[in-house]
């Protein structure tokens, strides 16, 4: 299991793309277990297949990423 804090940061642009690929390839074919801390939600759509949205530590629903779901809990 690994567990990232906001990996892309304060980094450029392009690198985050690549972070992405990487977390892409761990997660989706080495099927490696993450647990991703985020607050970029394209970077978090992208680079992840299920999520939990956490408002002032109150959990809202677990699942999968829908424009349904951000618009009901825009403080992701």
């Amino acid at each position: 299991m690994m567990l990232l804090d906001e990996p892309p940061g304060a980094i450029q642009p392009n690198v985050v793309e690549q972070i992405a690929d990487v977390l892409i390839d761990l997660t989706h074919n080495r099927r490696l277990m993450t647990e991703l801390v985020e607050t970029n939600i394209a970077f978090a759509r992208r680079a992840s297949r299920h999520f939990a949205i956490l408002s002032v530590a109150v959990s809202a629903p677990i699942g999968r990423f829908s424009d349904e779901t951000i618009h009901q809990h825009p403080v992701v």
